[in-house]
């Protein structure tokens, strides 16, 4: 054999095997991170909070989640404060993120981006948010009650009371302590700001403002979620007003509960208050001792407009 035909016959075997190897089944496809897709912004991202410690994210379940390209979520907590944030790989078919060393009143910055097997990040969606004081009893530890006008228990309620560290229900007595309060004269159900209730004997109350209802149904304190913090005007509107638990639709057609967000006329202090419906109905007790129950989330932290999730 010529040793240029011996040459020949060795690159031809050469090019047949890289063909053959190039062509092989390895079971999987190959990824090209210069041509991967990048995940697209996750949508409805909201926050709350579990409990004193404990921040909730929440976003739609990502419709990019099952491709193969799609590996993770990068989402990362800056402390208000802080130059560094923390960082997380959380599960691309995650759609919430609990984080459990927060402060309360410390405001913490949420961001959270999809990312590719190449590792490049698509866009950041960015949430705001901090823990509340939480109670479901009041100063002297007992139920949250606001009671019926004709009641000697008290219909009037203060959100927080500094020296008592909790709610405090407050009779008619003692109306300049009241931010809220239950009008139920003449078959009405009413429940809101002090001074709108409709006492003759209510004059200068500390009172509050609230929003409206809030379709939440729920008698879980720690499973309502917002999308913007409450002193966003676009989103809230606050007011001295009242709401009837009779004919108002949400209330109509809850089963649980319903939400509203109450502040401090200073707007200083932020509430998520939680009127609880039971067997169909808000009020609860018999005759004189009948009331509305209530969970409240109060924002010690002046002007950090967060309540508990």
């Amino acid at each position: 054999m010529k040793p240029q035909k011996f040459y020949s016959l060795l690159a031809t075997l050469i090019i047949s095997l890289f063909v053959f190897t190039a062509c092989e089944d390895t079971g999987t496809d190959p990824v090209d991170p210069a041509n991967t897709p990048i995940p697209t912004k996750v949508t409805n991202l909201m926050a709350g909070c579990a409990d004193a410690s404990t921040i909730v994210v929440t976003w739609d379940a990502h419709n990019q989640k099952d491709s193969t390209w799609f590996k993770d979520f990068k989402l990362t907590v800056l402390k208000e404060g802080a130059t560094e944030p923390e960082v997380f790989e959380v599960e691309k078919t995650a759609t919430q993120f609990d984080f459990k060393k927060a402060e309360e009143g410390v405001v913490y910055t949420f961001t959270i981006a999809g990312r590719n097997q190449g590792d490049t990040l698509g866009s950041a969606a960015t949430i705001r948010w901090a823990t509340a004081g939480q109670y479901d009893k009041t100063m002297n530890n007992s139920n949250i009650i606001v009671y019926v006008s004709e009641s000697d228990k008290g219909s009037g309620l203060q959100m927080y009371n500094e020296a008592g560290e909790g709610p405090k229900v407050i009779t008619v007595a003692n109306q300049k302590d009241w931010n809220l309060g239950l009008y139920t004269t003449n078959n009405t159900l009413k429940f809101g700001s002090a001074s709108a209730l409709g006492y003759s004997s209510v004059k200068d109350p500390a009172d509050a403002e609230i929003t409206g209802l809030f379709d939440v149904d729920t008698d879980i304190l720690g499973s309502i979620v917002f999308g913007k913090p409450f002193d966003d005007a676009s989103e809230y509107t606050f007011s001295k007003k009242t709401i009837d638990l009779q004919n108002d639709p949400i209330a109509v057609n809850a089963t649980k509960g319903v939400c509203l967000i109450a502040r401090t006329l200073d707007k200083k202090h932020y509430a998520k208050i939680v009127i609880l419906k039971k067997d169909g109905n808000f009020l609860q007790g018999s005759d004189k001792n009948k009331g509305v129950q209530l969970y409240i989330s109060y924002q010690h932290k002046e002007n950090t407009p967060y309540a508990k999730r």
